[in-house]
Parts: structure tokens; C-alpha cells; sequence
């Protein structure tokens, strides 16, 4: 008996120490309590804090959109500025103007040019915004709790090899077939072509009132605090 709760004793610390060291690295920025490297497997909510504070730190370029303007970077637009990508907020008007309304007084003097994508995503009314941001830091933890599992370590532990080993950012075992940098932009690594078979699901925009009628706050928003938005 004592031998099967040793062994059960063992097992469950193996877990809490595999679990905390990906909740450390946190291979996709799910949180904001996480190791700052500079390439990782996505970006989540982790990502989006981890861009407001860099915000109130240094004065950037910031760009608002989804996954198409997610490769945007310095290397793009050729500033002096820092560039964050907010693709995580994936444009919809209502989780922008959320965004824009409750940055402090520092953060909004940092601001020094706003791009912002106007795709499809933007009339998909509430169903459109990021539902994880209305989650509060215990939700969040628990979700990363519920989805643990052996690719979270393996994805950590490769997390923690390409920040440490350059000769390994490239290198094909090691990699995705894109990263997404602590600064919020994607860098592609491998050439992806169409297979033939899979199709894009695009949004289906319901032209909501409430996100056109937000685009102006929006506007409004830009002009009271003099900022370039294009």
C-alpha cells in the first residue's frame, strides 16, 4: 500500500512540475506571468498584457488587425519606432475601442501611428470579439490547467531551445512552420503551399450596427488624443 501512494505521490509531482514548467515558458503567451523570449508557438492573452506593458514602456507603432496583418513588423514598415502587432484583438471594433479606452495616460502618449485592418471580421457584431479577454486571471489559469498535455511540455521545452540556441531557430525538428515574436508579429519559417483540399472558412459578416457605429467612437477616439490613424 505504502509503495502504490509513493508511487501515486510521485506521479502527481511530476505533473505539478511539468505543469509549472510550461506555465513558466508558456509556449503560446497564454499568460502574462511568463519568461519573455523573443519566438513562441502563438500568442494569446499572454501576449496582448505582455504589448500593453511594452506599450507604457517605450513609444511605438502599433498595429490592429487579425491574422493577415499579423506579419507586419518593423522590418516592414522601416521606423524608428517599436512596432506591436495587436493581431490578437482581431480588429472587431468593440474589443478596439475596449482596448483604446482603458489604456492610462502613458501608454496613450507612446502611440505614435496606428494602422488598422478593415476586413470582414470587423462587422461580425459580439460574436467577433475575443471572448478570452473577458475571462479574469483565475479562468484563464484553470484553462491552461484543462488543456495541459504532452504537447504544451514538448512545445515548452522547444520554446526554451530556440531562445537559448540560435543554430536551432530554423531548424526543422525543432520548429512550427511559423512564430509568432513577443513583440505580437508572425515570422514564417517553412513555405506553405495549398494542399488542394483544404478550404479557408472566411466570417460571415452580419453587418452589426453596434461595430459600425463603434468605428466612429473609434474615430473620435483618434482625434481627441491626436493620433495618426491609417
Amino acid at each position: 500500500m505504502k509503495n502504490i501512494i509513493s508511487i501515486l505521490f510521485i506521479a502527481f509531482l511530476i505533473l505539478v512540475l511539468s505543469f509549472t514548467f510550461v506555465y513558466i515558458v508558456d509556449p503560446k503567451q497564454e499568460n502574462e506571468y511568463s519568461f519573455d523570449f523573443k519566438y513562441y508557438y502563438g500568442g494569446g492573452y499572454g501576449l496582448y498584457k505582455k504589448l500593453h506593458k511594452k506599450l507604457e514602456e517605450t513609444p511605438s507603432v502599433i498595429i490592429i488587425g487579425d491574422s493577415r496583418s499579423r506579419l507586419v513588423s518593423n522590418e516592414n514598415l522601416h521606423t524608428n519606432y517599436q512596432v506591436l502587432n495587436f493581431h490578437v484583438l482581431y480588429n472587431n471594433p468593440l474589443g478596439v475601442y475596449d482596448f483604446l479606452n482603458n489604456l492610462n495616460h502613458k501608454q496613450i502618449t507612446n502611440i505614435k501611428k496606428i494602422y488598422y485592418l478593415l476586413d470582414t471580421h470587423i462587422f461580425c457584431g459580439d460574436m467577433g470579439v475575443n471572448k478570452y479577454f473577458g475571462k479574469n486571471k483565475y479562468q484563464i489559469f484553470f484553462d491552461q490547467l484543462k488543456n495541459f498535455n504532452l504537447t504544451k511540455i514538448d512545445q515548452a521545452y522547444k520554446t526554451i531551445i530556440i531562445n537559448t540556441m540560435p543554430k536551432y531557430i530554423f531548424e526543422e525538428n525543432y520548429v512550427p512552420y511559423y512564430y509568432v515574436s513577443n513583440l505580437g508579429h508572425t515570422l514564417l519559417v517553412q513555405d506553405r503551399t495549398w494542399d488542394g483540399i483544404g478550404i479557408e472558412v472566411l466570417h460571415e459578416p452580419n453587418f452589426s450596427l453596434s461595430t459600425i457605429k463603434t468605428l466612429k467612437k473609434i474615430n473620435d477616439w483618434v482625434k481627441n488624443n491626436n493620433k495618426e490613424i491609417i
